[in-house]
């Protein structure tokens, strides 16, 4: 199911989180979400054509479902001034996740949005503009029996004649999803998107972030409800139930921050530079390093092991191991491009590398189910994510295109005219 498709980059761009910030997945077994506290929040941010300095919210709060009569979505928030969205079907159907309503939307039905005197319920006027198009993509829903909406999640989008967007995210008494069995792609602006069931965690995230760095990996919880981002400076954020133990933005590194990988339990994590050096933080234990050695070619990833200890990858392939075993690297092969990162299996007992063309590299336990190594890409392949029993993975490509082997394909940003991509997470 793709939860963010819409046409223009920038309309992309403005699409992917709402939230704020609380401060590599593990092989663990996911954990029970029941004692986790329902999200209910709302944001709404606009967005004009040209603009590079994101803006704040002008909106924001913690939505109340009103519905007044079955099958049809009406809730509320007042901070500043009353904030309502209503979402409905056409006569005769009934409301369903991963369906796009409002106008000109495949599914039809209704959407209306009002902010204090504004709103958004094309056609009409927006301040002056001429909305042409308003329209609702319902990533989750649940009835009761009766048919009134007990909790909802929706991504909602104004569009006028001038260009600007008027986006917002609506999560009411929604719980997470269940963890890796989709994906999510991360930009280098930090902006997240996600496929398949995973759409839990847009809505935990900052709709749009003006971080100080660029954004170079995402790891997702061992519960699914949370997820860090690290930056090239070191900075660390967190989202939802991900824990904050510490970073490095604002002192001085030798090298630039380039992988992150988390402990198995969730309640540590390991940094890595391009030099090998490495920084661990909370339960994550130092097991050695490759900073102050001379390198061939810069370290490019690093993956743990769910025992404890990690690898590091170089771009020429070669592997280095802390606390794991080794089971072999390309560093002794000449390659055609250069590798771009790695994963372990879920057992620790092997792994791939993946190069930017695409090629896949196994070692140890880790199959080869395909690769891209012969397909002319559009953009260079920028990671490699293994299915959660690891009899399979997904490649992602900068401009968001996403390979699936031996894996469902959920969809993807390829053709978006993207570049930003940095990672591939679930």
């Amino acid at each position: 199911m793709r939860k963010v498709g819409i046409a223009a980059a920038v309309a992309l761009l403005t699409t992917c989180l709402l939230g704020l910030p609380s401060a590599v997945a593990s092989a663990s077994p996911p954990k029970s979400t029941s004692t986790l506290v329902p999200l209910s929040q709302a944001y709404l941010y606009a967005d004009t054509p040209g603009s590079t300095d994101p803006t704040s919210p002008f909106a924001a709060g913690t939505p109340m479902n009103a519905a007044s009569s079955p099958n049809s979505i009406s809730s509320q928030f007042t901070l500043d001034a009353m904030t309502d969205l209503t979402i409905s079907p056409p006569p005769g159907q009934t409301l369903a996740a991963g369906h796009d309503y409002g106008n000109g939307a495949p599914s039809g039905g209704t959407v209306h949005m009002s902010f204090g005197s504004g709103f958004c319920e094309g056609p009409g006027n927006y301040y002056g503009n001429v909305i042409v198009a308003t329209t609702a993509h319902l990533d989750q829903v649940t009835m009761d029996p009766s048919g009134n909406v007990t909790a909802f999640a929706a991504t909602v989008r104004c569009g006028v004649k001038s260009g600007a967007v008027i986006t917002a995210t609506w999560a009411f008494n929604v719980t997470s999803t269940t963890p890796h069995k989709g994906y999510y792609l991360v930009q280098n602006d930090g902006a997240v998107v996600g496929f398949g069931n995973d759409s839990y965690l847009e809505y935990l995230g900052r709709y749009v972030a003006n971080f100080k760095e660029q954004i170079v990996s995402m790891a997702v919880t061992p519960d699914g409800a949370g997820y860090w981002l690290v930056g090239d400076a070191g900075g660390v954020y967190t989202f939802g139930d991900a824990s904050f133990f510490g970073g490095m933005l604002g002192v001085p590194l030798n090298r630039p921050i380039v992988g992150f990988a988390a402990t198995s339990d969730g309640k540590g994590y390991w940094l890595v530079a391009s030099d090998g050096g490495i920084l661990s933080f909370g339960d994550a234990s130092f097991q050695g390093s490759m900073g102050g050695t001379h390198l061939n070619q810069p370290i490019v990833g690093i993956t743990a092991s769910p025992g404890g200890g990690y690898w590091m990858v170089a771009s020429d392939g070669g592997i280095f191991s802390f606390g794991v075993p080794y089971f072999g690297s390309m560093g002794a092969v000449r390659l055609n491009m250069p590798v771009v990162g790695m994963a372990a299996t879920p057992g620790g007992d092997g792994y791939w590398l993946v190069a930017s063309d695409g090629g896949v590299f196994t070692f140890g336990a880790a199959t080869f189910h395909g690769s891209t190594g012969s397909i002319q890409l559009t953009q260079p392949v920028v990671g490699l994510l293994p299915g959660s029993d690891g009899n399979g993975y997904w490649l992602a490509a900068s401009d968001g295109g996403v390979f699936a082997f031996n894996e469902p394909f959920a969809g993807s940003l390829g053709g978006q005219g993207l570049a930003g991509i940095s990672a591939i997470a679930s």
